[in-house]
């Protein structure tokens, strides 16, 4: 499926709109992105199709921030693998560190798991439990908690 324009992206566990909390794009690092009721605001998102199935997803609001991941293979202790915001001067740092490129596979009707397209393999987006509500990259379960649907709000 091609992606084109500006999404809202909400996870189907709870419905929670994917956000990133203030100074999660410019103050680099900033907080993690989380999500947050449908109802609050949420952040829109242009979802760029760089080839086959890999996508980079993009700050509608700062076109140079790109959601990534920046770590390890392996977690830190307990820490789970978070996302955030990040300069897409930042992939330079090491092609094997950053994960900026996510393939968007189908996975019901209007659900899609969204996984890492590079790096350490299969690490899916994922809601984190507990208050905080963070997206962690995480092994494929097919939990709710893994769907996300890719709401289209407006053309660029």
């Amino acid at each position: 499926m091609d992606f084109k324009g500006i999404f809202k992206i909400s996870c189907v566990e709870d419905n929670l709109s994917l956000h990133a909390p203030m100074g999660a794009g410019p103050d680099f690092p900033g907080p993690s992105l989380e999500c947050v009721p449908e109802h609050s605001q949420y952040t829109a998102f242009r979802v760029n199709k760089l080839g086959d199935d890999k996508y980079e997803i993009v700050s509608a609001q700062f076109s140079d921030y790109v959601i990534s991941y920046l770590g390890h293979y392996t977690p830190v202790g307990d820490l789970p693998f978070l996302l955030q915001m990040m300069p897409k001067s930042w992939e330079d740092y090491g092609k094997d560190k950053v994960y900026t490129e996510w393939a968007i596979e189908q996975a019901g009707s209007g659900e899609y798991n969204i996984r890492a397209a590079s790096g350490p393999g299969d690490q899916y987006w994922t809601l984190h439990e507990g208050s905080h509500r963070h997206i962690k990259l995480d092994g494929l379960k097919g939990a709710n908690s893994q769907k996300w649907r890719l709401v289209w709000v407006h053309d660029e």
